[in-house]
């Protein structure tokens, strides 16, 4: 991973802290916003989130080995497995062992892209009020991700990865629980 996408990843997991933790340090500093400025607050998060978002996907984004479509759910687990036994058979234990970077770079990768929408899920029912149901989130999670991919694929920035779609959905999942959760604190 390049300097530039660690920076943006850093700006989007401050951003998401500064989101997530505002509500909170407000409460604790005994200051209520008014609804105003509570929604301002909300757009102007959720804006900045997408357009983070979409700096990572197709600006700051160097390492790309081709493009196509995986269908393929599980071909990243598929791989690793495939990677390390191979290894194994080849230099054994050494040789596996020296293959988990390519590993963990998979892993990390499939964290990012769970922990890549938790924002969008806490956000969208936070700005738009009529959004409150975990479909609805999912849906449109389901949709911003299936329009990531689709442009990645189309632009030549990536692959159209369905694994994506599923881990970026469970994301915005997590998000909508923080959501609902912290909504009850506040």
């Amino acid at each position: 991973m390049s300097k530039a996408n660690i920076a943006i990843l850093i700006r989007i997991a401050l951003s998401a802290f500064a989101v997530f933790g505002f509500p909170h340090l407000l409460k604790a500093m005994h200051v209520r916003l008014q609804e105003k400025w509570r929604k301002k607050i909300n757009i102007v998060s959720l804006l900045g989130f997408l357009i983070c978002v979409w700096m990572y996907a197709f600006i700051f984004r160097s390492e790309i080995n081709g493009t196509g479509v995986i269908i393929d759910p599980l071909w990243a687990f598929r791989q690793i497995f495939r990677r390390m036994a191979s290894g194994y058979k080849e230099g054994g234990i050494a040789e596996a062992v020296r293959r988990i970077s390519w590993v963990r770079d998979t892993v990390a990768s499939l964290l990012l892209n769970i922990l890549f929408l938790v924002p969008f899920g806490y956000l969208v029912p936070c700005t738009f009020r009529h959004v409150q149901s975990w479909r609805e989130v999912l849906t449109l999670a389901i949709l911003f991700s299936l329009g990531i991919e689709t442009i990645q694929y189309f632009t030549q920035r990536g692959w159209f990865d369905i694994a994506d779609l599923i881990y970026n959905s469970g994301g915005a999942l997590i998000g909508y629980s923080l959501y609902r959760r912290l909504l009850h604190e506040i």
